[in-house]
């Protein structure tokens, strides 16, 4: 039986000889996984009709990406119904989320050729990475070089729209080196949408004779229109400019049955907000925020199949703001976790983690487990817990419109989920059902219906309870795959929400192409949502891409082509039909 489980994990799923590294400290295959992590390829990155990464990340069930500028000049995620702050995002596994808001925590600097997969772990994830993993973590796995290769893309678009790039990647007997610039701007689709950006990344590796060191350096500036971002129906013709720099250096040493992984890594985000541009001197802020630290973790190979896991963290976040003040946060961690073969069907997670702040100790559990009763259905179902503390803006923040609180206190959570994935040879499927419960939840409300003013406040406690089903089928020429997700919310909460409970109840996504690697390549995918009290909206986009010659393919695109008039966030409508094409070249 183990040679037949064995045979069909790797000949039915792709996702089975990719080790996943976001789920668990230890990376470990599909089998093994007792958690749901879902991953897109470079290749699907590749022949998605999308411009950014939130684009790519909305066809990921139970992923909800409310953007608010185009080209993901800046977007909200939301996993499982969590708010745009109870998300983590990692790149190669390092901390990026932004202290001042979780509205600039996809504000990265990293470019689309750059991406090799994403991993997405959906639900609680705080005893693998402490804070913020409340709805599930993002993990981008950017590319290592393993040959020589140069690829530039060109593409142009409506409303003066253009975006060109190019990687340039060498790599020798143990030293390679990675190069890339993407830069684009456009008029926008109206008043206050205009954007410019620049990303900038470099990486340099040196394959030792113990393992693999890397050091990577990313720098990103972005010049956006804000129109009513954070002031929906105030009609603010607002401003902002972001600029990220990064720096990372990672090692991985292996002797033996014992792997040593230690990284160091030191980020900084500049964000100026002009809430009037036609009147800078109405009102406007500056903040810069710093976060920096290191981290090492050991693997160890345990007797019968098993690895155990455990390191320790040290870092630090600090803020310099002309309107949130100056403040500095440093942080500890211990964690631990211990994977564990128990037959050739049974797998399990035991883990937990330790982190130690101002806001105190917080110790956050995780237990999983897996099991194969036939060879082609894994059952699998975890428990743990999760917290969040406040972000530096709803602590501190003041302008006419919000006020923050800077007696708030972390939120907690009590998250759990079963689920099945059935595998076969040319389509796969799952589902979970999963449940959160959260207290001292953080939202900007209304405390009447008289107010006018946002404050941060704990708001008391909240049950979220979801299904997720989703299903990818490969039939003779055509591939397709399709996601649901329906989410249920029990509050005591009386008061008018900004943000927190604006998660989809309903959201359905599909994609249809065709299969293998053919001349021409059509792909049309749709996402449907429904909004508690907002309605529902449909948009749907198709790309046809083409190979010209084994060097040089172009596209034509078109988003939104039912010309839908929508919000993904209250107050800020989305560009209508948008037609574009590119060209691309490689070496």
């Amino acid at each position: 039986m183990r040679l037949t489980l064995v045979f069909l994990f790797l000949t039915l799923t792709r996702a089975t000889d990719t080790l996943l590294v976001t789920g668990s400290r230890i990376p470990r295959t599909f089998p093994a996984m007792t958690r749901q992590v879902q991953t897109i390829t470079r290749e699907e990155i590749g022949y998605l009709p999308a411009h950014s990464l939130a684009d790519i990340l909305d066809r990921i069930v139970s992923m909800d990406m409310q953007q608010r500028g185009p080209y993901g000049m800046q977007t909200d995620a939301s996993i499982r119904g969590a708010t745009f702050e109870q998300v983590l995002i990692l790149v190669d596994g390092v901390r990026y989320n932004n202290t001042q808001t979780g509205h600039h925590h996809l504000d990265l600097p990293v470019a689309l050729a750059d991406i090799q997969r994403i991993e997405v772990l959906s639900g609680h994830g705080s005893a693998i990475y402490g804070a913020d993993a409340f709805g599930g973590v993002i993990n981008i796995v950017t590319q290592r070089g393993k040959k020589d290769n140069f690829r530039t893309r060109v593409a142009l678009a409506e409303h003066s729209t253009y975006t060109a790039g190019f990687r340039l990647g060498r790599q020798g007997d143990h030293i390679g080196q990675s190069l890339s610039v993407e830069r684009s701007a456009s008029d926008g689709y109206w008043t206050g949408t205009d954007f410019k950006s620049l990303i900038l990344g470099s990486q340099f590796s040196w394959d030792h004779t113990k393992g693999k060191a890397r050091l990577t350096a990313r720098y990103a500036d972005k010049d956006f229109g804000a129109y009513d971002f954070y002031t929906p129906g105030k009609e603010m013709p607002s401003r902002e400019k972001t600029a990220g720099r990064a720096l990372e250096l990672a090692n991985t040493w292996q002797t033996g049955p014992v792997k040593v992984a230690s990284q160091a890594f030191f980020r900084q985000h500049y964000d100026k907000f002009i809430l009037d541009r036609f009147d800078p001197l109405l009102y406007q802020n500056e903040h810069t925020t710093q976060g920096y630290g290191v981290e090492t973790h050991i693997e160890v190979l345990l007797p019968d199949h098993g690895k155990l896991a455990v390191g320790v963290e040290a870092a630090s976040d600090l803020i310099r703001s002309s309107n949130l003040g100056n403040h500095q946060l440093p942080r500890y961690a211990v964690f631990l976790e211990v994977n564990s073969m128990l037959s050739s069907r049974l797998f399990t997670d035991l883990g937990g983690r330790l982190d130690i702040s101002a806001w105190g100790k917080q110790f956050s559990p995780v237990l999983g487990i897996s099991y194969w009763p036939i060879p082609v259905c894994k059952v699998r179902a975890s428990a743990g817990r999760a917290f969040r503390s406040p972000s530096f803006t709803e602590l501190y923040y003041q302008d006419p419109y919000n006020q923050g609180r800077a007696s708030l206190v972390p939120e907690e959570a009590v998250c759990g989920e079963v689920g099945v994935d059935l595998v076969r040879e040319g389509w796969q499927a799952g589902t979970n059902i999963f449940f959160r419960h959260q207290r001292n939840l953080i939202d900007w409300v209304h405390l009447t219906t008289a107010d006018t003013i946002w404050r941060a406040i704990n708001t008391g406690q909240t049950d979220i309870i979801g299904w997720e089903v989703s299903g990818s089928i490969e039939y003779r020429v055509i591939t397709a795959r399709l996601n649901y997700t329906l989410l249920h919310l029990e509050s005591n909460n009386r008061y008018t929400s900004k943000y927190a409970f604006r998660f989809a109840r309903h959201h359905l996504s599909a994609s249809i192409g065709p299969a293998g690697k053919p001349r021409v390549r059509p792909v049309i995918t749709a996402s449907y949502k429904a909004r508690p009290d907002e309605g529902h909206y449909l948009v749907l986009n198709a790309k046809v891409s083409t190979r010209l010659t084994k060097k040089l393919d172009c596209y034509i695109e078109g988003t939104n082509l039912l010309d839908e008039d929508y919000e993904a966030v209250t107050g800020v409508p989305q560009a209508g039909r948008w037609l574009g094409a590119g060209i691309g070249f490689r070496l």
